[in-house]
């Protein structure tokens, strides 16, 4: 099973069990080995217990999921990355968040240089000067043949997800760091886009001999 990022609501708020037990029972097999998802369970559940003190006693279990729910919402669908992207992009946190919020706003991007692979250029902080910084959007089922790293490269995965070829799965909130030299190729998901946000120091070579900047 693949990251369970989207299922954290529900599992922090009891409320996946009700719709499909067999579904609760992978994801919390997959919580026991991923630190990652397992971190951000448990600050939902903190949000969950947060919310439950301050209902009534005899508030449902359905409001309080609508209520964690709402809360999530109204920062926006990907703020869980603010500090991420912060740290990655060395920018405020404002614009860290506008920056997340860009990603659903279909004029924000533009094609890649590679048919179906689509970019958002951004500035980041004095330290990123001379690299290419901003997002990259994989279509899903999407292969990305071998490459070479000519520099350093930073990715952090939003949404949706790939399996190198070393046969290593990433999915939210993983970081990918390929140092100059290295070299790799990948296969996104079949079911959903992958979103990365991304930091390349110089560029990739693909095909040999020839140099990508993204």
């Amino acid at each position: 099973m693949n990251h369970v990022v989207d299922l954290l609501p529900e599992l922090a708020l009891g409320a996946l069990g009700s719709i499909d037990a067999s579904m609760r029972a992978r994801a919390e097999a997959h919580l026991a080995t991923c630190p990652s998802c397992s971190a951000e369970a448990q600050a939902w559940e903190e949000i969950g217990v947060a919310l439950a003190e301050s209902l009534p006693g005899s508030a449902a279990p359905t409001t309080i999921r609508a209520r964690v729910l709402a809360a999530a919402a109204a920062k926006g669908r990907l703020a869980r990355f603010a500090d991420a992207v912060m740290h990655l992009f060395e920018v405020p946190e404002e614009k860290a968040l506008a920056l997340l919020e860009a990603v659903d706003a279909i004029e924000a991007w533009e094609p890649g240089p590679v048919p179906g692979l689509a970019l958002m250029h951004l500035k980041g902080g004095p330290a990123l000067a001379g690299a290419d910084t901003g997002f990259v959007r994989f279509p899903a089922g999407m292969p990305w043949p071998l490459h070479k790293h000519l520099g350093d490269e930073l990715m952090l995965v939003l949404e949706g997800g790939f399996v190198d070829d070393g046969g290593r799965a990433f999915g939210p909130g993983d970081v990918v760091r390929m140092p100059p030299g290295s070299q790799h190729s990948f296969d996104i998901a079949p079911t959903r886009d992958c979103v990365a946000a991304v930091v390349v120091h110089v560029g990739i070579e693909l095909p040999p001999g020839h140099r990508l900047v993204i």
